[in-house]
């Protein structure tokens, strides 16, 4: 009996939430696991950083280890694997009528809310390009519009990179690796799209040649 192989349009949304899970939401819950441990039934913990001591309150616990848990360089991995995020961030951004500058919850740093948002903004995006691997790994069909809207968004992607690459000053790119190491990332994911038109044009032209030659 052949087993089913499962569709990469849940595998890779799949792979998404486990990666946020391993990089923020464990160490999250770990952190706010040992703050109650050495609050001892205390309402507060005193937090020695250096020369500075921080005081939480119980009923801060849980913010402070969603802002330890997301700390800048795991911030920005998140946000380069989740590049796409962007849009449903700029529209948020916009229907809450924080344009130009994204909506961010009271004492978070963009980045900190993007590493907890963005896995979840992005998951249409991943289901996405899993179908695009779906066609080709798994021979099934893809509608010519998937086909042009994921090629397009290769493009666009592939445009943004060289954009950054070309446009901006030594100077101004450091710093920004993410985005760079983002953009190289979804173009590649993308581009499954491209593959998969000429796959499926390729198969056309020879069932039709066979249908010819019959």
């Amino acid at each position: 009996m052949k087993i089913p192989r499962a569709s990469f349009s849940y595998l890779l949304p799949l792979f998404s939430l486990g990666l946020w899970i391993v990089l923020v939401a464990v160490p999250v819950t770990l952190i706010y696991l040992s703050l109650q441990q050495e609050a001892h039934g205390s309402n507060v913990v005193r937090m020695q950083f250096g020369e500075f001591t921080q005081v939480i309150s119980r009923s801060h616990f849980l913010t402070f280890a969603l802002k330890m848990g997301t700390l800048s360089k795991k911030a920005h991995l998140i946000e380069a694997v989740n590049l796409p995020a962007f849009a449903v961030d700029l529209l948020i951004s916009r229907l809450s009528g924080h344009w130009p500058m994204g909506w961010t919850p009271s004492g978070f740093m963009p980045e900190q809310w993007n590493a907890l948002s963005f896995p979840f903004y992005c998951l249409p995006f991943w289901w996405f390009v899993g179908t695009g691997f779906d066609a080709v790994f798994s021979h099934k069909r893809l509608r010519w519009p998937s086909m042009l809207v994921g090629t397009l968004l290769c493009g666009f992607c592939l445009f943004l990179l060289f954009g950054l690459r070309f446009a901006i000053s030594v100077e101004e790119r450091e710093g920004m690796t993410y985005p760079f190491w983002g953009f190289g990332f979804w173009v590649a994911l993308f581009a499954i799209f491209p593959v998969a038109w000429f796959r499926q044009r390729k198969i056309f032209r020879l069932m039709r040649g066979a249908n010819a030659a019959s």
